[in-house]
């Protein structure tokens, strides 16, 4: 596929099903999808909606997940993200320093930041370590 071809990897965000026809199965069906496809380990699956990680890490204990979060981080956040078994956390930019990636990696996550759009800051954010940024623009 396009990704292995160009080694690369993409962002596959799980919008909130709660509520949804799609709430019971959704994340199966994406799994499925992922499986079929031979991308699961080229994908990295995110959402603002943790239960839909905790359900992924489930049926599919070895695919690389991201918590999104924008806001405020969640309290506790390096035990949270562990019980979570995420890989990485993608926090809002409004809410993100360096001395929070600098711990984030220590602990052993990859710090994926959004939204971002001024070179300034990407460069910023690469420069404390973030493994990512996303942007509205290339």
């Amino acid at each position: 596929g396009f990704l292995r071809q160009n080694d690369m990897y993409a962002n596959s965000e799980i919008k909130d099903l709660s509520g949804s026809k799609f709430e019971s199965t959704g994340v199966q069906e994406i799994l499925k999808i992922l499986k079929k496809t031979n991308t699961k380990e080229r994908i990295l699956i995110s959402s603002f909606n943790h239960k839909h990680l905790q359900e992924a890490y489930k049926l599919s204990p070895n695919i690389p997940l991201a918590a999104l979060v924008e806001n405020e981080h969640p309290q506790d956040l390096i035990e949270y993200l562990t019980s979570l078994h995420v890989k990485a956390y993608n926090p809002d930019f409004e809410i993100t320093d360096e001395a929070l990636i600098k711990e984030l990696k220590r602990a052993g996550f990859f710090v994926n930041v959004f939204t971002v759009n001024e070179k300034s800051d990407i460069k910023k954010l690469f420069n404390w370590g973030a493994k990512s940024v996303f942007s509205d623009y290339v």
